[in-house]
């Protein structure tokens, strides 16, 4: 068995992007970052992954967050932990995948895809234990590809959403 990773779902908007209509507020991630702290203390955390990218965070910027920066980013910045952004970063990455053109909300033969290029920049990072935070659609099946890759997976929390 390789090492373990605590998987957090939530809406990405709590992570830092949106669109004009579902945005979550300054207080929100406020309390995301509060949340994310305490899983790290709590399970001795080394790292933070994160379905997300650098495009995505500047295509769909937040008023409240640096350019390019999401909340579980800075939360491993400030704590001074590896961090990696795990998405495909660009259109060419996307295709050379055989990703869906949209990126976001693919196929299922899309998400398994996407699933697999995760698992593969996890391995490069390895720092562990570390945290995973991805959309809540993926929560079941990453945590399976990560336990049939030998990796010791635990869901911390399948859809976190902020209080208020």
């Amino acid at each position: 068995m390789k090492e373990t990773v605590y998987i957090l779902g939530t809406r990405h908007r709590f992570q830092g992007t949106y669109t004009l209509s579902n945005r979550a507020t300054k207080t929100q991630l406020k309390e995301f970052k509060v949340y994310l702290r305490g899983l790290i203390a709590r399970h001795q955390i080394c790292a933070i992954a994160e379905e997300m990218s650098i495009e995505a965070l500047k295509k769909y910027p937040h008023p409240d967050l640096p350019s390019g920066e999401s909340v579980p980013s800075q939360v491993a910045k400030e704590l001074g932990l590896a961090h990696k952004y795990c998405c495909p970063p660009d259109r060419a990455t996307r295709d050379r995948l055989g990703l869906s053109p949209d990126g976001m909300l693919g196929t299922p033969e899309d998400n398994e895809k996407r699933e697999t290029y995760w698992l593969e920049r996890l391995e490069k990072l390895d720092s562990f234990p570390c945290l995973f935070v991805l959309g809540i659609i993926h929560v079941t099946s990453f945590s399976n590809l990560l336990e049939k890759s030998g990796y010791k997976s635990e869901i911390v929390n399948a859809q976190w959403k902020a209080n208020r």
